[in-house]
C-alpha cells in the first residue's frame, strides 16, 4: 500500500487547488487509504475541473462497442437458419405439450374404464333388484354394511389407479431420461 497524502496542486491559471495525476491514478488503482478517498471524493464533488478529469480518465478505460454491432445482431437474428431454429423450438414445445396432454387423457380414460369395470358386474342370470333388496334385508345383520363394502371397493380401486399412474409416470421418467442421454 502506498502511503500517499493527497496533493492538491495549484493550477497556474487558477487560484483553486486540483488533484494531481498521481492521486487520480492511485484512486483508480484503489491504492488510497479510506481517509484519502474521502478527501479525494469530497474534492471531486466540489470541483468541476477535477470531476471532469476523473470522468475523462474513466471514459478512456471503457471499451466501446463496434459501430455495426446492432446491425450484426439484427442480421444474425433475421437469418433463415435462426428463424427456422426458433420455429422448431416453438413447434417442439407445442408437440411435447400435446403428447403429454394425450398421455394424461389416456390415463384418465383408463382409470374411468377400470372404475366402470369394477362397478358393472352385469350378468344375464343376475338376480333382479327386488331380489337383491330382499337378500340385503335378510342378511343385513350378518353381512358387512354397504358403506364398508363400498369403502373396501373404493380402496381397492384407488390402489389400482395409483399403481397404474405410477407405472405411467415411471415410464415417462424413463423415456425422458433416455432422451436426455
Amino acid at each position: 500500500m502506498v502511503d500517499n497524502k493527497l496533493n492538491l496542486q495549484t493550477d497556474p491559471y487558477d487560484v483553486k487547488k486540483h488533484i494531481s495525476q498521481t492521486d487520480l491514478s492511485f484512486f483508480l488503482q484503489d491504492k488510497m487509504s479510506s481517509e484519502e478517498k474521502v478527501t479525494f471524493l469530497e474534492h471531486i464533488c466540489s470541483c468541476d475541473y477535477c470531476s471532469d478529469l476523473l470522468a475523462q480518465s474513466i471514459e478512456a478505460e471503457l471499451i466501446t462497442a463496434p459501430v455495426d454491432m446492432k446491425a450484426n445482431i439484427i442480421s444474425t437474428i433475421s437469418r433463415p437458419d435462426q428463424l427456422v431454429a426458433k420455429k422448431v423450438k416453438e413447434v417442439s414445445k407445442r408437440m411435447q405439450f400435446l403428447l403429454y396432454s394425450l398421455k394424461v387423457s389416456a390415463a384418465a380414460i383408463g382409470a374411468l374404464i377400470v372404475l366402470l369395470a369394477m362397478n358393472v358386474n352385469y350378468t344375464p342370470n343376475s338376480p333382479s333388484r327386488t331380489e337383491i333388496r330382499k337378500e340385503i334385508s335378510i342378511d343385513r345383520y350378518n353381512a358387512p354394511s354397504i358403506t364398508a363394502s363400498i369403502r373396501s371397493n373404493m380402496d381397492d380401486l384407488s390402489n389400482r389407479i395409483l399403481e397404474f399412474s405410477n407405472i405411467i409416470m415411471n415410464k415417462e421418467v424413463f423415456e425422458y431420461d433416455q432422451k436426455e442421454k
